[in-house]
């Protein structure tokens, strides 16, 4: 019983967290470019256009 129920602590911790997390970081989005100035959203376009290309290489690859 008590193996279960560390088991189910911890992971409602780490859901709670990563609730904390998100919603955390929807705040950065909203705030973070008006705090960081323009070059953090030049960043994060940037990071952006790369995820898109390495996801269409590999979209490529699948259906190679």
């Amino acid at each position: 019983m008590y193996k279960h129920e560390s088991i189910a602590i911890k992971i409602g911790n780490f859901l709670f967290l990563l609730f904390i997390l998100f919603f955390y970081w929807d705040n950065v989005e909203k705030r973070g470019c008006k705090v960081m100035g323009k070059d953090w959203e030049i960043v994060g376009k940037r990071l952006g256009n790369c995820w898109e290309k390495i996801g269409e290489k590999i979209g490529e690859k699948i259906k190679k």
